[in-house]
């Protein structure tokens, strides 16, 4: 082409987040589709292929067909004679929620007798294809080409399809007993809130939540509170992730937010669940007769209240640990403090009183 797209359109990307990629392949050769966070749709221009997943074994396609791969699977294709595809990948299915009432018949898929298969090209997706073929063999990538053209695709599927064949085609997509709780968990890590998960899945953020309540029973606030609460704790009592780390991992601002959400949930503080889960660590049964365990239990007697507050005791008797110790217990902070003032006053106003000064500031 004379004009290219990266000099006129700032759209311009080597593969569009949602859109189309031409590839062909000499037989033998083979294509993986890995588990992640695109959905794909093989369209068979020529030639022909074998494809191998969960879902069926050493598939034969056909010129002419196409297949539609769920993220959730690992696919691998391998050509039997030369062969050229166009490949269509979307992350959500939110065009296709849009495009395609699915809402509408999405009710009658236990009708549906599901079995991973192809479908034939019609004469407007053939129309599609060869266009969008025409397009990336000129190396036009602009994104909005590729939104409009994966918008156009699914019009065809609305239109030129019957509702059987949608279902059967997109039956991963919306099966919600079989397909919805295996996406919920297999997003959940990867996102901070129910409208990231609900987007990553491909669902209305109303739709989402009725399918959610339905699946697991609970809304997805409380479940995916639910599993952080899971996650937090198992991180605290059986790895050695430093607390600074665990904080980051999910988003805390600071270390007293943190063990907020840890005297919250888990009754206790981060370092106190830790200690104790370390204390309780015990032989394992199979361990030989050298064996040194990386924990022990002791007891330490201590007096926990002298009756005497520590600012009312005199400055000479109180031990630094004390200081550090008051302040981290009733303040929530995980460092010592960078310094303590231990100050009294008589006079028209008399008072004793302990000023501390983080070591960090808190905000």
């Amino acid at each position: 082409m004379s004009n290219q797209c990266p000099a006129t359109c700032h759209s311009y990307t080597v593969e569009p987040e949602a859109g189309f990629v031409y590839q062909t392949f000499k037989a033998g050769e083979k294509l993986i589709l890995d588990r992640g966070d695109k959905n794909n749709i093989l369209f068979l221009m020529s030639g022909s292929f074998e494809i191998t997943s969960e879902e069926r074994r050493d598939y034969a396609v056909r010129e002419g067909h196409f297949v539609f791969c769920f993220r959730a699977y690992h696919y691998e294709v391998t050509a039997l004679t030369d062969m050229e595809i166009v490949r269509a990948h979307f992350i959500t299915a939110g065009a296709a929620c849009d495009m395609i009432p699915f809402n509408s018949i999405v009710g009658k898929i236990k009708k549906i007798n599901y079995k991973f298969t192809q479908v034939a090209f019609n004469e407007p997706l053939e129309l599609l294809l060869n266009s969008v073929r025409f397009y990336l063999q000129n190396d036009m990538k602009c994104n909005h080409l590729h939104a409009a053209k994966i918008q156009e695709m699914f019009v065809i599927f609305k239109f030129f399809y019957t509702p059987q064949i949608q279902l059967r085609t997109f039956y991963n997509l919306f099966d919600r007993n079989q397909s919805f709780a295996s996406l919920v968990k297999n997003n959940a890590p990867r996102v901070k809130t129910v409208e990231e998960l609900a987007d990553i899945c491909g669902f209305s953020i109303q739709h989402f939540n009725n399918m959610f309540k339905q699946e697991f029973g609970d809304t997805p606030y409380s479940w995916m509170q639910k599993q952080r609460i899971v996650e937090i704790e198992h991180l605290l009592t059986e790895t050695n992730v430093p607390l600074k780390s665990i904080i980051k991992m999910y988003s805390f601002t600071n270390h007293g937010h943190f063990a907020l959400f840890c005297r919250k949930y888990l009754k206790k503080t981060p370092l106190k669940i830790r200690k104790e889960a370390r204390a309780q660590k015990e032989k394992p049964v199979d361990a030989g007769e050298d064996y040194k365990p990386e924990w022990e239990k002791v007891k330490v007697w201590k007096t926990i209240n002298s009756m005497v507050p520590l600012w009312q005791r005199q400055k000479s008797k109180v031990k630094a640990e004390e200081y550090n110790d008051f302040y981290k217990e009733k303040l929530g902070d995980w460092q010592d403090p960078l310094s303590v003032i231990h100050t009294s006053a008589e006079g028209a106003v008399t008072y004793k009183a302990l000023l501390y000064v983080p070591a960090k500031t808190p905000y």
